[in-house]
């Protein structure tokens, strides 16, 4: 009954063998119900136990030793979050990655940012120009802006200022900042790169720097200028440094540039059409920002990635495959391999959140009520009351040694902009199957709101990002 019914579930084997094992378990359930002995016990009930099993009271210091030396062997150790606003997650990230650079000697950090928002930090670090963190930080205007104008972030920059570990945006909203970017740069390099710069400055400048009215034109012109950028782009590849009047890292920062306005143009070309590319675009822009740097340090580099948990928790293990989504996470496994990328989700059961109402909105602290039953959030709660402990990790997950961990069951997850009303609570919640989808959990019972710094009036008129469906 289950393969006649759901025939598209053949895309693999094992994707099958899941769907078919999560439908079964709660068959099964179903079938038992009333006739099972006190002795027996539920797919629920495993779940619980399993927690059990994998799970512990989290309290930095020597306890989380063997954890750190763990991940501290890997390449790529990427941190998510299931909400954009929650300060524990940041205080967390902040001290992991602190503890990672410090110890284990990753070479630089990476986030869900803006590339040109991001450089500044880092001249800043490396260079020590912009007076401090937080007063760079000030300066960051795309909304949200609290996602890195906050104390933790702050902290984090001067930490990695005492070691001049780098800081870089992986993200591709910034297509005017980098045109911008790249035209500061024009006025030094040769007058060929110099004119492609010029008229890829030229197509844009009708559009007085708003995604949303480029975005418009292209329901009337889908042609936009895309074949300026191509041609941009293709120029600053094929140079080489010694043709331009730039350093290094200069040089790396134009290129890079060049890359997010092409893809950029990209991404938001493809949200006139809706459907899953807009997203797919922008991961696989940061998954080639990422290799990118790794390349740029050397063969030995190594780094930290933040990202939401949509963005970090691999993609095999929710929906996302099965509507056409991919993500920054299962592509690292798949590119670097499983054995060398740890994944860290984070989630949480209550407390509150800092969010917007609608796109643009001004941020508030709004409520994060109680996860949804029979979601790994409510297990979780449940292990952190029996366990007597706020903050839980499960260090080692993995499919073989908590099958129960391995079925879907909703987790959640929240954006920068989060409707609170009781009839979309469950939407916030994605099929995800714990044990598949990342390599450690952090699970904090009560959360709150994380606090936004001082900062300049947002950029307007910006186009919202995308989201897989049912989020």
């Amino acid at each position: 009954i289950v393969v006649l019914s759901q025939p598209d579930t053949f895309y693999a084997v094992g994707q099958w063998y899941e769907d078919f094992s999560e439908v079964s378990d709660e068959a099964v359930t179903g079938l038992l119900k009333g006739r099972t002995s006190k002795a027996e016990s539920s797919p629920l009930q495993n779940v619980s136990q399993d927690l059990l099993k994998v799970a512990k009271p989290y309290r930095p210091g020597k306890e989380l030793d063997a954890w750190f030396e763990k991940i501290g062997q890997a390449r790529v150790v990427m941190l998510g979050e299931s909400t954009h606003g929650t300060r524990e997650f940041y205080e967390m990230r902040k001290s992991i990655t602190e503890r990672l650079v410090r110890d284990y000697d990753f070479s630089f950090v990476a986030v869900e940012g803006d590339w040109p928002d991001c450089n500044r930090l880092n001249k800043y670090i490396c260079n020590g120009t912009g007076g401090s963190a937080r007063e760079v930080l000030a300066k960051f205007q795309r909304w949200p802006t609290w996602l890195w104008n906050n104390a933790p972030t702050a902290a984090l920059i001067e930490s990695l200022k005492k070691t001049a570990t780098p800081f870089y945006g992986l993200d591709l909203y910034s297509m005017y900042e980098s045109i911008d970017a790249i035209r500061n740069y024009g006025k030094r390099m040769n007058s060929s790169l110099a004119s492609h710069i010029q008229s890829v400055y030229a197509c844009f400048k009708p559009f007085q720097k708003s995604e949303t009215e480029y975005a418009r034109k292209l329901m009337q012109s889908p042609e936009g200028c895309e074949r300026e950028i191509a041609e941009l782009l293709g120029e600053m590849l094929r140079t080489r440094l010694n043709e331009v009047e730039l350093s290094d890292a200069e040089f790396f920062d134009a290129k890079r540039n060049a890359t997010i306005v092409r893809n950029a143009e990209r991404y938001y070309r493809s949200m006139v059409y809706g459907g899953p590319e807009s997203w797919n675009i922008r991961d696989s822009h940061m998954m080639d920002t990422l290799d990118a740097l790794v390349l740029q340090h050397g063969d030995s580099a190594k780094a930290v990635v933040w990202a939401h948990n949509t963005h970090i928790g691999d993609y095999h293990a929710t929906d996302m495959i099965q509507e056409g989504y991919l993500n920054l996470g299962g592509l690292a496994r798949e590119r670097y391999g499983a054995d060398r990328v740890h994944l860290v989700g984070f989630g949480t059961y209550e407390g509150s959140v800092l969010a917007g109402h609608a796109w643009g909105a001004v941020p508030e602290s709004m409520p994060v009520p109680a996860a949804v039953s029979g979601s790994y959030d409510d297990y979780l709660h449940s292990a952190a009351k029996a366990l007597a402990a706020p903050t839980l990790i499960l260090p080692d997950l993995g499919t073989d040694r908590v099958p129960s961990l391995s079925v879907r069951r909703g987790q959640r997850a929240i954006g920068v902009v989060y409707q609170t009303s009781e009839g979309v609570h469950h939407r916030n919640f994605v099929p995800t199957a714990l044990a598949r989808r990342y390599d450690s959990f952090i699970f904090v019972d009560q959360t709150t709101a994380l606090k936004e710094l001082a900062h300049q009036e947002s950029k307007k008129g910006r186009l919202p990002e995308t989201w897989p469906s049912g989020m």
